[in-house]
């Protein structure tokens, strides 16, 4: 996967292994420095803020500023006695600073969000959006302003938003519809794809190859995901718990997530 470029540490980094390399200024293949990095990151948006209003105390919110309690206390204490004017972090942070003397919310680029690697996007988005739109000023930017969820999110029409939401779901074969379950499998590189191919051949008979997305490798969890649809749950554990007696001297961890909070 790309790396990201930390401006103030001058470094790029594997978000995901936690791989670094100071040496990005020049190519590995043929030297040339003739490089230039392109993002949409944290330290861009606070590089553009500052230079707007060059008056004004950002504070940024992120995993390499707040690292301890004591960290995320000062921003609370920032907040509440007004000794910061701008505060620039990712969605997780309206989940902590919704704060009354916030007057102003801006949302960058929602479509990321929103058209996510997962089903569950539009909801996430709605969510997000919603929560906000008690605010004096909530600016959205997005490529995609007619979306159902940013639409009825900006009125707060949630049964619009459900049915539309709904519809789409029993059309995808998604949940409700369905239970949706994730299969993670660590261990010996060989094994872990061997494992999830001959899951997946005993598992086709059950819930037919069309609900089985799989097996790909997920750098994040460094294994093998399958992720299955199905409405048949005692079947896909016997099969499972038959696979993993068939493989019982591997070593190989096997973890089954039936309600995953992402896929």
């Amino acid at each position: 996967v790309p790396l990201t470029l930390y401006k103030s540490k001058d470094i790029a980094r594997c978000s995901y292994c936690g791989y670094q390399n100071e040496h990005y200024h020049a190519c590995d293949k043929c030297g040339s420095l003739n490089i230039v990095s392109y993002g949409f990151g944290l330290e861009q948006v606070y590089h553009k803020i500052s230079m707007a209003f060059p008056q004004a105390r950002i504070m940024q919110v992120d995993a390499d500023n707040i690292k301890t309690l004591d960290d995320y206390n000062k921003i609370i204490l920032g907040i509440e006695e007004n000794t910061v004017d701008i505060i620039i972090g990712t969605n997780a942070l309206t989940k902590k600073v919704n704060y009354d003397n916030i007057k102003v919310v801006s949302f960058l680029y929602i479509d990321s969000y929103l058209h996510a690697n997962d089903y569950r996007g539009a909801e996430y988005t709605y969510n997000l959006i919603a929560k906000m739109t008690n605010k004096e000023v909530c600016i959205i930017q997005s490529y995609d302003v007619n979306h159902y969820a940013i639409k009825n999110a900006i009125i707060n029409d949630y049964d619009t938003f459900y049915n539309f939401e709904l519809n789409n779901r029993k059309l995808l074969n998604y949940e409700p519809f369905v239970e949706m379950n994730r299969i993670i499998i660590t261990g010996p590189y060989k094994q872990m794809f061997h494992f999830a191919y001959y899951y997946r051949k005993a598992l086709k008979h059950l819930i037919g190859e069309e609900n089985i997305l799989g097996p790909t490798y997920d750098f994040k969890e460094q294994g093998v995901k399958l992720i299955i649809k199905h409405q048949n749950y005692q079947g896909v554990i016997k099969v499972l718990d038959d696979a993993i007696k068939n493989f019982n001297d591997t070593k190989l961890n096997i973890t089954f997530q039936r309600y995953p909070k992402v896929m």
